[in-house]
């Protein structure tokens, strides 16, 4: 693909390789006092619900279940660069799914989590790479929506750059996870980078629909602040649409 010029973070790569101008990530506006908690909710927790009826573990905040591949060692020596053909489109390095009190969440070798605090609740430290942003946003969003209520304060805090108002709908209003999305295995088949800037990324993930072999897709926003990946409060886009097919994604 060819070198897209950065000018001021003003141009934006796509995976059509072409050039386009961004939008600020901080226009995302939050309609309503819920669209928030409700939007982060209805994403993860209709599509974790169908994965199945497996019953999910206790929201602890502790990775979960001996046998559980363990948490890989990192190096970001296998981060990707600009200059590599699959900079938008390779798959993080040495990727695992660890189950974080049931919910399954993804850990890549070369580009973080690389600051897992399980007393806490958060996962930081992620490369400033489109792989980077896939495994952030898909973190953020899912503990932020189903994970641990004690976790819920400083995730939204420290790696959201939600509005006040937002952030405590979101608090406010989550409520308990459903058990049955805490399977520990339920996560999405694929992703693409819809766009990428040093400062800002869209993504968007693929959840397979066992009921009839389709996909529904799910995209957010991350933005690069004080040297990590935070989610951006999430509009309309990223409401359920579905797939016919996931051509054109990265397989997990």
């Amino acid at each position: 693909m060819k070198r897209t010029p950065w000018v001021n973070n003003e141009y934006e790569y796509t995976t059509a390789g072409q050039r386009r101008q961004a939008t600020s990530a901080g226009r995302v506006a939050v309609i309503g006092v819920l669209v928030a908690a409700v939007l982060l909710v209805a994403w993860v927790v209709s599509a974790f619900l169908g994965g199945g009826d497996t019953e999910g573990g206790a929201a602890t905040g502790q990775p979960a279940v001996a046998g559980e591949p363990a948490l890989p060692e990192q190096d970001p020596r296998g981060q990707r660069t600009r200059e590599d053909a699959d900079w938008l489109t390779g798959a993080p390095a040495g990727l695992v799914w660890h189950s974080v009190g049931g919910l399954a969440l993804p850990f890549g070798s070369a580009d973080g989590p690389r600051d897992i605090d399980a007393e806490a609740g958060t996962a930081k430290g992620y490369s400033q790479t489109p792989q980077g942003a896939a495994l952030a946003a898909y973190q953020i969003g899912s503990r932020i929506a189903l994970g641990p209520s004690a976790a819920l304060a400083a995730v939204v805090d420290e790696q959201t750059v939600f509005d006040a108002a937002a952030s405590a709908d979101v608090k406010a209003n989550r409520g308990d996870p459903e058990p049955a999305a805490l399977d520990g295995t339920s996560h999405p088949s694929a992703f693409k980078v819809l766009a990428f800037l040093p400062s800002q990324a869209t993504v968007q993930y693929a959840m397979p629909n066992p009921m009839n072999g389709s996909y529904n897709s799910y995209q957010f926003t991350v933005v690069w602040v004080d040297g990590d990946w935070k989610l951006v409060a999430p509009n309309d886009t990223a409401s359920a649409k579905a797939l016919p097919s996931i051509d054109g994604f990265t397989p997990f």
